[in-house]
């Protein structure tokens, strides 16, 4: 099983990585088109960063697989945690923001995977570690 691995934040995601990070979410989601990680458990450490750069880093709580809709309105998952600019945001900007990130036209029945990362911390600088940046998983 990994204990450590990294996800990768690029131009299509870097809006969400910049509001996550302005509301110094704790837990947050990490959506992908339908890739999910293998051999994680529960507690690993998940990294987030480019470019050799690491920038944020937090615990691996789970991977959910389920409609837009449905991750919106989960009791837990809050709306900054998605990545959204504010508490007055809905459905509809989530959406918005999912379809830029994916790259496709997504309705609120639309699947996603979504990583679940609890306890997150924000680095003040790029922390650097090539065996980390070696170990990435994705980039989307």
């Amino acid at each position: 099983m990994r204990k450590e691995a990294l996800l990768g934040i690029s131009t299509t995601n870097r809006e969400w990585y910049n509001n996550i990070k302005g509301n110094n979410a704790n837990r947050i989601n990490y959506f992908t088109n339908g890739w999910e990680p293998k051999n994680l458990e529960e507690g690993s450490v998940l990294h987030l960063g480019e470019k050799k750069k690491i920038y944020a880093s937090g615990e691996y709580i789970e991977t959910v697989k389920d409609t837009i809709e449905n991750v919106f309105n989960k009791d837990e998952q809050i709306w900054m945690g998605n990545g959204l600019e504010s508490d007055s945001s809905d459905e509809r900007e989530f959406l918005k923001m999912l379809s830029k990130v994916m790259g496709q036209n997504l309705t609120l029945n639309s699947l996603v995977t979504c990583i679940v990362i609890d306890n997150v911390t924000y680095h003040n600088k790029p922390v650097a570690s090539p065996k980390i940046i070696n170990n990435a998983i994705t980039y989307i």
